[in-house]
């Protein structure tokens, strides 16, 4: 079974597509967006989805990926829409540029910008 659909967007706005199963948590979908992008400091990060055009929450980190699928997903249907999310600045250090990391600097910066060009 290789799973569904689930892109995540990320602070560059590039979109990376994952295979997901239903009873994932948002926890393992988040570790595998951060390991993706080579982050080193993930509890900046957070996950968000779009529930109405918008809106954006958080996702719990404890949730099954199926709380936050559309009703095709869920079924066994082999042809079923993505579950969107995109990957958001949550927490603010205060001195971002003593991040080691190059990546997350990067991702941070990215994540600021989106903030204040989307409000």
């Amino acid at each position: 079974h290789t799973g569904k659909p689930v892109i995540v967007q990320f602070p560059s706005n590039k979109r990376y597509q994952l295979p997901a199963q239903r009873e994932d948590t948002m926890k393992s979908v988040h570790s595998a967006v951060i390991k993706r992008l080579g982050i080193e400091d993930a509890s900046l990060f957070a996950l968000q989805y779009c529930p109405v055009k918008g809106i954006r929450e958080f996702v719990a980190p404890d949730h099954k990926l199926k709380v936050y699928a559309p009703d095709k997903w869920k079924s066994d249907a082999v042809t079923s829409p993505p579950i969107e999310l995109r990957l958001v600045v949550k927490f603010f250090p205060p001195n971002p540029h003593l991040f080691v990391n190059q990546v997350t600097r990067l991702q941070f910066f990215l994540g600021i910008r989106t903030l204040i060009i989307d409000g």
